[in-house]
């Protein structure tokens, strides 16, 4: 029965292997349909113009057929670029005028793609076995990438896109010969992308898609953590292979966990007792080999192990000797090559012969991880004393006690109270190093993410032009393809972002609003807002601070909406209210670092706005555009200004039973149980029923904590009012400090 179709939204969605089949099946038919019919080759001038398109750094590179001359030594033809100051080349600074004038050039049929953005895992190894888990482990360290050419098989490379270009890395570091060798090529280096190959005169091939096909931007995203451990893991895997070791007594990988004493480590002992009771592992390995009588040596010959060669493999217990490719191997190296278990390490290999010939690999000095863990647990761990807390290194802030360097923090309120504005104005203070609400800042480049309704954005923010003029560190981001969606760590997205951050190194990161960021996520579920969350701290990771806009819950105006785990991943909280006087103000809920009894105050302005040229701008009424911004007061201003919110007669009863408290406890603050045990006998309420008396109480303290007039510190509450939020400068404001 035939399968359904399933419909892909891109082209990438598509596996590279059924691509792969689908053209070669093409190519069958066209054959059979034409016979004798030489398929055309491809228009050179066309290739570049199609990767150049797809955001390649396309140069000429000269054809196999060269000649050789002084500045093109022998074997350098149909590699080598064709033109001086090619590593300069960019997809930006390369236009297509340029890419077909190139045409004129002679044998330049060969195409390279300069790495940089790009990253090239080439794969030097003539071994399909090896090449194959390389390719394995490249996925498994780097992802999987749907661009890898094939040159010389099983020789092959992987294309993937640098989070931040790197210097060209290589294992072993010199090439000798034919050996085995893995780069990774990046800044400064070039590869052939399309033509043909100078060794086998046949055309490169792409396993299923082509630069042509895939855009650099939907390439996987690699860093520099990645690529080190992708690096390590490949000297793990050819510790031998690559010719770092040599007989059958030699230590065929190692490291110091390995060691059990100077000279001598678990994989030599292994290969010495392989080579002592190779009647126990050969067989095993190889059912076929043959055993010779007079020596004891097992023979394994080429027709046995599958390859094209006349030459026998011996095992003796002297050594063990492949005559067909003239190597001295040990045992290890032998079931590494051969197992059809396809070992990823020497170690799996070595544990594999420990198996066999029946011997606990503890007792030749293996040492398993839990043990290597409980005894290097100081390795993994800083055991600080108080001392050592006392010397500690103080915060670093972005906003003076207000907000410190790679944390995370949330911003919060109502529709309408005013969180763009706020976060704005911060953009902009931060960018242009002036102070934010009488705080000093760190100046620095700002990237904000308007997630919706960007074209308010964009005119607050050129409204804002008027107080810092042209600020080259303040950027916005909006989406290109609809809605942005930083909802885990592996959307296209939240790798784009990710990227933006290493090169543009932003100090502030303001994301507007998170709902926003996250389409379809269920903000109650901890396991999807702990993903987005996760991106927020990857890229807090930088040392940037991230402010994430959202909406405070209707159950409680003082917390943000949704999961719990928001308000606990944050390092900071500050809710935004629209007061009745028309300004806004941000209050801390919660700070790790700063003063938790911070209130902001903010002054509300309706600007016209102009264009770059100082031209006041008209809509299509040929009215003045305007945009609203926030302007911060200083706390004297926000002091001067402030009439307080409209207050019904429960909370004023209340606010003055605080008050009153507040003061007698010389600026103790009142427990929860004496402020309502004051307002009882204020008589706040005037129902017969107790638990109505009770009811009543608590509505209008939650009511007047809700409008920021009463904060709770530990078991106490304290009044507030703008810009004096702690308590000794409340007692000064009422005469009693």
């Amino acid at each position: 029965m035939a399968m359904p179709l399933q419909p892909v939204e891109k082209l990438t969605d598509v596996p590279p292997e059924v691509v792969a089949a689908f053209r070669d099946a093409l190519d069958r038919v066209t054959a059979a349909l034409e016979p004798g019919r030489p398929r055309p080759p491809p228009d050179v001038t066309a290739v570049r113009l199609a990767m150049l398109k797809n955001g390649y750094a396309v140069i000429p590179v000269t054809s196999p057929d060269h000649p050789s001359h002084r500045a093109l030594p022998p074997g350098k033809a149909g590699k080598a670029p064709i033109m001086r100051a090619w590593n300069s080349r960019t997809a930006e600074n390369t236009t297509p005028e340029m890419v077909r004038g190139w045409a004129t050039l002679p044998h330049q049929g060969n195409t390279g793609i300069c790495c940089g953005k790009v990253i090239a895992v080439d794969v030097d190894v003539s071994d399909a076995r090896l090449a194959a888990r390389v390719v394995r482990l490249v996925g498994s360290t780097l992802g999987r990438t749907p661009l890898q050419r094939i040159g010389r098989a099983p020789k092959t490379l992987l294309l993937f896109r640098a989070i931040v270009p790197i210097p060209k890395q290589a294992w072993p570091t010199t090439a000798s010969g034919d050996a085995p060798r893995i780069e990774v090529l990046s800044k400064g280096q070039q590869f052939v992308a399309s033509g043909v190959h100078p060794g086998t005169r046949q055309p490169y091939r792409w396993i299923g898609f082509t630069p042509e096909d895939v855009p650099y931007h939907d390439l996987p995203l690699v860093g520099p953590e990645q690529i080190a451990t992708f690096m390590e893991e490949i000297k793990r895997l050819f510790p031998t292979s690559l010719g770092v070791a040599g007989d059958a007594t030699a230590t065929t990988a190692t490291t110091p966990d390995d060691a059990t004493d100077q000279g001598d480590h678990f994989f030599t002992r292994v290969n010495r007792h392989a080579l002592t009771h190779r009647d126990a592992w050969v067989p095993a390995l190889f059912p076929t080999a043959r055993k010779e009588a007079g020596t004891g040596a097992w023979r394994v010959t080429s027709d046995d192990i599958g390859r094209d060669l006349e030459e026998d493999l011996s095992i003796h217990a002297d050594g063990i000797r492949d005559f067909g490719t003239e190597r001295s191997l040990s045992p290890i190296d032998v079931v590494f090559e051969h197992a059809d278990d396809d070992f990823l390490m020497p170690r799996d290999a070595a544990l594999w012969l420990c198996e066999q010939i029946d011997v606990e690999p503890e007792s030749l000095g293996y040492r398993r991880e839990r043990a290597i863990v409980s005894e290097g647990w100081r390795d993994r761990f800083h055991m600080l004393s108080m001392s050592d807390a006392a010397d500690a290194e103080p915060p670093r802030w972005l906003v003076a006690d207000l907000l410190p360097e790679g944390t995370v923090a949330v911003l919060f309120g109502e529709p309408g109270a005013g969180k763009s504005l706020v976060s704005l104005t911060l953009g902009v203070s931060v960018a242009s190093g002036r102070d934010f609400a009488g705080r000093s800042v760190r100046q620095g480049p700002v990237l904000y993410m308007a997630a919706e309704d960007s074209g308010s954005i964009l005119r607050r923010v050129s409204a804002l032009r008027e107080d810092v003029g042209d600020c080259p560190a303040f950027f916005v981001l909006t989406g290109k393809s609809g809605a942005i969606d930083l909802r885990e760590r592996a959307s296209p997205d939240a790798q784009s972002l990710l990227a933006a951050v290493h090169e543009v190194r932003p100090v502030l990161v303001v994301v507007d609003t998170l709902p926003a960021a996250t389409p379809g996520a269920d903000e109650n579920k901890g396991e999807q807002m702990g993903e987005a969350f996760a991106v927020l701290g990857a890229v807090a990771a930088s040392g940037a601070v991230v402010v994430a806009l959202t909406h405070s819950s209707k159950a409680d105006a003082t917390r943000p909406r949704g999961h719990t785990s928001q308000l606990a991943t944050a390092a900071t909280a500050i809710q935004v209210r629209k007061e009745p006087d028309g300004n806004v103000r941000a209050s801390l809920t919660k700070a790790r670092d700063a003063d938790p009894n911070q209130v902001l105050t903010f002054r509300v302005v309706v600007r016209g706005l102009c264009d770059r040229n100082g031209t006041p701008r008209m809509d299509n009424k040929g009215k003045p555009v305007t945009a609203v911004v926030a302007v911060a007061l200083s706390d004297d201003e926000a002091r001067a200004s402030w009439t307080g919110p409209r207050l019904s007669p429960a909370q004023v009863v209340a606010r003055d039973a605080l008050m009153e408290g507040f003061l007698a406890s010389d600026g103790a603050g009142l427990s929860d149980a004496d402020w309502r045990a004051a307002c009882q006998e204020r008589g706040l309420s005037g129902a017969t029923n107790l638990k109505d008396r009770r009811d009543a109480i608590g509505r209008a303290i939650r009511d007047l904590a809700a409008k920021g007039l009463a904060r709770r510190h530990g078991d106490r509450w304290w009044p507030v009012t703008p810009g004096n939020a702690d308590p000794d400068d409340l007692l000064d404001d009422m005469g009693t400090g």
